[in-house]
């Protein structure tokens, strides 16, 4: 790769985080089909110029292109081929990069064989299986030196990324049968992912050691959660909210919603703390056979910003639950939580704030995403917001 100007197909969070890891201060260019002509990207001080792909059409022995996207990759291939590239000589997956990973769509074409090479090499092979919380546990796992010296990622998708080409290989019984060490969120057999349950992957992975993980959703903090929002709120919005719902129902104004909704009496402190310890053990029941639990975390340190979202943990509370996957590892280095959930928050309501006598520091002028786009509101842009786009 030496002399050649480095291409990152895609000016995306992957694009910019694989500059970052693996390309500070080299002869770097990006390519996206959003470009018309040329824009410019900062990426930690540095001006990043960004071309339309059809810069790539000539002196292709100039370039070596890294495909930074997880959708439409084998579009982008396609378009590569088209133009003369070859797979693994001159274009690459970004992952292509990662030596501490097996990339599934290597394996999806390689099958076995790719697998089997790495065990050779004397790591264990683990995988995740389970929602976006697996993304957090792989990527801090993968920072310390005493995980990777041991195990290799299979770098499966997570079981929502159910678009993604390689989802396929979640149901393959091969690849299971393969894995030295699994780790489970608690998928169950009717679900909306596609893929087997929990307890088939268990059977399939016979050789390996597994280890079940809480799904560690908690209402205890939202008693206002409701189903998902109406399609139209979709992207913006993720919960609903009962109380919203009830007073635009009752024909109320979002000033007094809004009112009410910030009222530190809104909820009673009888009312929060019932409802508080029926989540916890209706949590206690659900992870019961799980060898990694939460509830005992929550109970022990309630009072800190532990959720964004009943389904979304924050960083403080993924740091407790790697911790104890750490210590049934035997892994004792220090690690950094990167990958963060922040997107489908909800709002804490005062009142639980006050009855639960939560952290201020926390909770008191937080701002949250409630959606899949980069906003960040207060409760009260919050509550207009979600007025607005109810109505």
């Amino acid at each position: 790769m030496k002399d050649k100007t480095i291409v990152l197909w895609g000016k995306g969070n992957i694009g910019k985080d694989t500059y970052k890891k693996y390309f500070m201060n080299q002869n770097v260019i990006m390519v996206d089909s959003s470009v018309i002509d040329v824009e410019y990207t900062n990426i930690l001080g540095n001006e990043i110029a960004v071309f339309n792909p059809t810069i790539l059409r000539a002196n292709k022995h100039k370039y070596n292109v890294f495909v930074c996207m997880k959708k439409h990759r084998e579009d982008v291939y396609k378009l590569l081929d088209i133009n003369g590239y070859k797979k693994n000589v001159n274009y690459f997956s970004y992952r292509f990069l990662d030596k501490d990973i097996i990339d599934p769509e290597e394996c999806l074409f390689g099958g076995k064989e790719i697998i089997v090479k790495e065990k050779k090499s004397g790591k264990k092979v683990v995988a995740f299986f389970g929602t976006c919380h697996m993304g957090v546990y792989k990527d801090s796992l993968k920072q310390m030196k005493s995980f990777t010296e041991k195990y290799i990622i299979i770098d499966l998708p997570l079981v929502n990324e159910v678009d993604l080409q390689e989802h396929k290989l979640i149901g393959e019984k091969w690849l299971w049968e393969e894995c030295d060490c699994v780790f489970l969120n608690q998928i169950y057999a009717i679900n909306q992912y596609k893929v087997p349950d929990t307890i088939t992957i268990m059977k399939w992975a016979k050789n390996a050691q597994s280890f079940v993980i809480s799904n560690a959703m908690f209402k205890g903090y939202f008693p206002q959660t409701n189903t998902r929002v109406k399609t139209s709120m979709l992207d913006y919005f993720t919960w609903g909210d009962i109380n919203i719902n009830y007073m635009l129902k009752k024909g109320m104004g979002c000033e007094d919603i809004v009112s009410n909704i910030c009222d530190v009496n809104f909820y009673k402190k009888e009312e929060v703390d019932s409802y508080f310890l029926k989540e916890l053990r209706s949590l206690e029941k659900l992870e019961k056979n799980c060898d990694i639990q939460v509830t005992d975390i929550i109970a022990k340190n309630y009072k800190e910003y532990l959720y964004r979202s009943w389904s979304h943990p924050t960083k403080i509370m993924f740091k407790k639950i790697i911790d104890k996957i750490c210590k049934m590892l035997d892994l004792r280095e220090k690690y950094e939580i990167k990958f963060d959930l922040i997107y489908h928050e909800q709002i804490v309501y005062p009142s639980i704030i006050e009855k639960l006598d939560l952290d201020k520091n926390f909770y008191i002028g937080r701002k949250i995403n409630p959606g899949n786009y980069d906003v960040q509101y207060d409760i009260e842009q919050y509550i207009k917001e979600y007025v607005k786009r109810r109505k």
